[in-house]
């Protein structure tokens, strides 16, 4: 995985949002705004030690997913996210950044467009687990992992007949 780069500190404010906190997230997520995740990458950049990108953009990290199971399971495997959402703003995502989560292709195909890298939040189920809530022991039963994928539009017409 790809996923590596200098990590901006969150702030020592537990707010109610513990499991961001325990996830290395900056922000909890009702502040994970575009401007507010470029302003704390920038900061990353500026200690001593840390280089900024030759491009000068600060890349973000996003997870997106409503469900707590998958934010625990994103917990445990320590991913590195700069922000997580319940829902993705296509307008959000940037060249370099990266976007984890199980989006429907469409929103997955904006994600690339965007010079973004989309990583998928893959795991087979069965029919008798779809419609629930999935716990992290259940993902990783599940063989819950992640794919990076590159999905793009092409330009096809279904044909149809009426009935």
């Amino acid at each position: 995985m790809i996923l590596t780069r200098p990590r901006p500190q969150a702030p020592h404010n537990n707010g109610g949002h513990a499991s961001n906190a325990a996830l290395g997230l900056a922000l909890p997520p009702a502040e994970c705004g575009y401007a507010t995740a470029i302003a704390l990458n920038q900061q990353a950049y500026q200690a001593p030690h840390s280089t900024p990108p030759a491009y000068h953009h600060p890349m973000t990290t996003y997870f997106i997913s409503r469900h707590p199971g998958a934010v625990e399971w994103a917990k445990r495997h320590a991913l590195p996210v700069d922000c997580q959402m319940a829902h993705l703003e296509p307008n959000m995502v940037q060249p370099g950044d990266t976007v984890i989560g199980s989006l429907p292709v469409n929103l997955a195909a904006q994600v690339c467009s965007a010079g973004a890298v989309y990583v998928h939040l893959s795991l087979e189920l069965p029919a008798h687990l779809r419609g629930q809530e999935l716990s992290a022991d259940q993902l990783d039963a599940l063989g819950a992992q992640l794919q990076t994928y590159q999905i793009s539009p092409i330009d096809f017409t279904l044909q149809t007949q009426p009935l």
